[in-house]
């Protein structure tokens, strides 16, 4: 399973897009200015709200074509910065700028897409140490609480980013999985289901009651929603896998 991680990022470029240097982008991890759509000739095929960290597929002019997963897209040069340069540029903002909130989330984000959970988690603390209204920081330390198998923890912030912001769909997804963690799947298909309600198109959310379901041997209701998920994303391999897996134990 996976959990959402959100950050509203305002990031900047660095000497690499220089024209004279555009190949050099080929193959880089790199991350969008936050609100940057991915395009396709005039067309928008996807506006980044989470953070993604994208690998650079190839060049045209000064355009990057970006790949994460199944996300992809055309964006400007000027509209990526390095992924490895990201740390080092916020903490500079940060000596500059010490009572801005959001750079230490940003900074936080990243620490956490570098594997340096617990220094992601004192950013954490200090974005809410300055913002103790942004639910997103609450939302953001929770996963870092949950890599770190410390599930109270996590279930505390998800449920205090939930108080500030209530139709925050993404947070009662990632409470879900901690309380499915914790072996509460009464609690944890509450979760999902108001996810649901609150967000019907994402199929990672049927996926994963799915699971509670299956978990609760309710089969006729996992195998519901696994139906749902995959008629939401026709290549969600793993929802085909635990469907199938569901079937063989009602013996069809």
């Amino acid at each position: 399973m996976w959990r959402t991680a959100v950050v509203l990022v305002v990031l900047f470029t660095t000497s690499l897009t220089n024209a004279q240097n555009i190949s050099q982008w080929v193959g880089q991890r790199v991350i969008t200015k936050y609100g940057t759509p991915l395009r396709f000739g005039r067309q928008v095929v996807y506006v980044d709200t989470v953070f993604r960290v994208y690998k650079v597929d190839r060049v045209k002019g000064d355009w990057l074509w970006l790949v994460a997963g199944g996300v992809s897209g055309w964006v400007r040069s000027s509209e990526v910065v390095p992924f490895d340069h990201a740390v080092d540029y916020y903490t500079q903002e940060i000596r500059a700028n010490p009572g801005s909130a959001s750079l230490y989330l940003f900074r936080g984000m990243n620490w956490t897409g570098k594997g340096e959970t617990d220094k992601a988690i004192a950013d954490y603390n200090e974005a809410i140490r300055l913002d103790p209204k942004d639910a997103v920081a609450f939302n953001n330390r929770g996963n870092a609480w949950w890599d770190k198998k410390e599930y109270d923890k996590a279930i505390g912030d998800y449920s205090e980013a939930i108080r500030l912001n209530p139709r925050f769909a993404g947070v009662f997804y990632n409470r879900g999985i901690a309380w499915q963690d914790k072996k509460d799947f009464d609690k944890a298909i509450a979760d999902y289901s108001e996810a649901i309600r609150l967000d019907p198109k994402f199929a990672g959310v049927f996926y994963c009651r799915g699971i509670a379901w299956q978990d609760k041997k309710e089969f006729d209701k996992a195998i519901a929603d696994y139906n749902e998920a995959i008629r939401l994303d026709p290549t969600f391999a793993l929802a085909f896998n635990n469907r199938g897996n569901t079937w063989s134990a009602k013996k069809r």
